[in-house]
């Protein structure tokens, strides 16, 4: 292999590598609020019921979710119930993911352009920063893979049994993780309709989908009696946020959700000493990410030069996903999005693999380094402070080692504990359910009244915490 060949297989794969580590690495910095709290809750009742369960979670707006991930999540807590379990769990997904990514991105594309494919999902900060979030959104880039090999497949062999398969895999990640993934569907049965899928084909998957929904839907139209809670969103908002979240959360735009503008450059400032260096991060690599998608069309494809089935798919869920949420007026959300993430990653790879050997080495380590290290300061920041108040919260690691801790001060002796946010800033995002999740051992009625009290240290940028005792009672360290 020439020196040449090597430089240009080892830079993405080092790339890959550095993301894979940082998905390790937020295992322990893992978010903890409600979501999180009740979906651990919400698989014990599954557990409980055997799984015969007819729907999840409640959405904001108050219509009940499919459920699936409770049943998936119950099965997880057969072998365990600790929120660091569960964040292991999702980690392990996510570096499952990349793995898949490069599994189906090499059977449909040039070696190279599967490669920095592979290397822009590993690096897209959204999913990195998510890894260990256990949130069903978070595993649709994974049903998102298999769906594209069996369209991929289906194209290719004309064969109605890989059409099926991808269709059931968007019914399945919608009842499991994320009503987005039944978005997926109007593109894949055009898909079906082009190619002319047997009759039969069609009535397999409807009675398929029927089998897995049917007990969802009879539970809506018989047995729920709530109504849907009324989210007022001005129609302008809903254009500015389908305008920037579209162009913003496969690059590093997507931090706006968890700081705000002003921690960018705090941030930068506390890790690099300058405070503009995080700004350079952020605009670089939203810019590189949107230049190598740019790339696939400047310049256009020559007529003998087609572009491969998996780009082909990739753009056509990538433009008929956003247009629904447009058509049907719903205000949109990062992680509405996260199921197109390997169809935006194949794009961007195969842009970055039509650029000129040396301005593909210099633009993709250039963004993906930029992805990757601003993905690593805000991090850092994470679990040097035990979490962030401005959407993070605290972290469930750092709750599960205050919880630690009153075990050794208690020494077996019960608590009635009380949590108390010392600031405004230290309770925006102490969430009473994912509190008392962890906690709930130090909340005995009868034990010895404490108090503790949560902080958040402005110029120490990290969470602190004290526990109040009464008058007599030492702690027994």
């Amino acid at each position: 292999m020439s020196s040449n060949r090597f430089r240009d297989l080892i830079l993405p794969g080092l790339l890959i590598a550095v993301g894979l580590v940082l998905r390790v690495r937020q295992w322990w910095c893992f978010e903890f609020k409600d979501d999180q709290a009740r979906s651990i809750l919400n698989s014990l009742c599954a557990l409980r019921e055997a799984f015969l369960i007819p729907h999840g979670m409640a959405g904001s707006t108050g219509f009940p979710n499919p459920p699936g991930a409770n049943v998936i999540f119950g099965a997880l807590s057969v072998f365990g119930t600790s929120p660091g379990y569960f964040a292991g769990w999702f980690v392990f997904f996510s570096v499952l993911t990349v793995g898949m990514a490069w599994l189906v991105f090499r059977r449909t594309l040039e070696t190279e352009a599967a490669l920095w494919g592979t290397a822009f999902l590993a690096a897209m900060p959204m999913l990195v920063w998510n890894s260990s979030n256990f949130w069903g959104p978070n595993l649709l880039p994974l049903m998102m893979l298999g769906i594209l090999y069996c369209l991929t497949r289906f194209w290719e062999s004309g064969h109605g049994r890989y059409w099926f398969g991808a269709g059931f895999l968007a019914v399945a990640a919608g009842w499991a993780w994320h009503l987005s993934g039944f978005f997926l569907l109007p593109f894949i049965g055009w898909l079906g309709w082009r190619r002319k899928v047997r009759l039969r084909v069609w009535v397999g998957l409807g009675a398929a989908t029927l089998a897995l929904l049917g007990p969802w839907l009879y539970f809506l139209i018989f047995r729920w009696d709530g109504e849907m809670l009324k989210t007022t969103v001005p129609f302008g908002e809903k254009i500015a946020a389908w305008i920037f979240h579209n162009f913003g959360w496969c690059g590093t735009l997507f931090f706006r959700d968890y700081f705000p503008p002003g921690e960018l450059g705090a941030a930068a400032a506390a890790v690099a000493g300058a405070p503009w260096f995080g700004w350079v991060l952020l605009l670089g690599g939203a810019l590189i990410f949107w230049g190598a998608v740019a790339a696939v069309f400047v310049p256009p494809l020559k007529p003998e030069e087609k572009a491969p089935v998996m780009i082909s798919l990739a753009l056509g869920f990538g433009l008929t996903v956003p247009l629904l949420y447009l058509l049907l007026g719903l205000r949109i959300h990062f992680h509405y999005l996260t199921v197109l993430a390997p169809a935006a990653a194949a794009i961007a790879g195969f842009g970055m693999a039509r650029m000129p050997r040396k301005l593909r080495l210099v633009c993709g380590t250039a963004g993906l380094g930029c992805m990757l290290l601003l993905t690593a300061l805000f991090q850092q920041e994470m679990l040097r402070g035990g979490g962030h108040p401005y959407e993070f919260g605290p972290s469930g690691n750092y709750l599960t080692a205050v919880a630690a801790e009153l075990d050794a001060v208690a020494a077996g002796r019960p608590l009635s504990l009380k949590i108390i946010p010392e600031t405004p800033a230290a309770g925006r995002k102490l969430d009473p359910v994912a509190a008392l999740y962890i906690f709930d051992r130090h909340m005995v009625p009868d034990g010895i009244p404490a108090v503790l009290v949560i902080g958040w240290d402005e110029h120490g940028r990290c969470f602190r915490h004290r526990l109040l005792l009464p008058e007599g009672v030492r702690p027994a360290l």
